[in-house]
């Protein structure tokens, strides 16, 4: 799958661009339920939900990345098979370089 002239021009103009349908959606759910099994041991919600009531985050590994324990950059691969198949998926890499064009 490429991007239409339309949509690169559009990506050109704005800076990014929507492709719908570009991933199955059963697997980007069962990507995101292992990418917050992984960095909260629970999902998103109930995490936002104790930092709430608490106040204070729990130490997870989006928090401790990095020299200072708050920043870092992305790894890749991930070790998330699901997330790793998503970042992988041929058609969002045909469509990221087709938007890197010749930079």
């Amino acid at each position: 799958m490429l991007l239409t002239q339309n949509q690169l021009e559009v990506f050109n103009h704005d800076g990014f661009i929507l492709v719908e349908d570009l991933f199955d959606l059963n697997n980007i759910a069962t990507a995101l339920d292992k990418m917050e099994k992984t960095f909260y041991d629970k999902s998103f919600a109930e995490y936002l939900e104790k930092l709430d009531k608490t106040g204070k985050p729990d130490p997870n590994p989006v928090t401790n990345i990095g020299p200072t324990g708050i920043f870092g950059r992305a790894q890749f691969p991930t070790g998330i098979n699901a997330l790793d198949r998503l970042i992988g998926n041929e058609a969002y890499l045909d469509i990221f370089a087709q938007c890197l064009g010749n930079q």
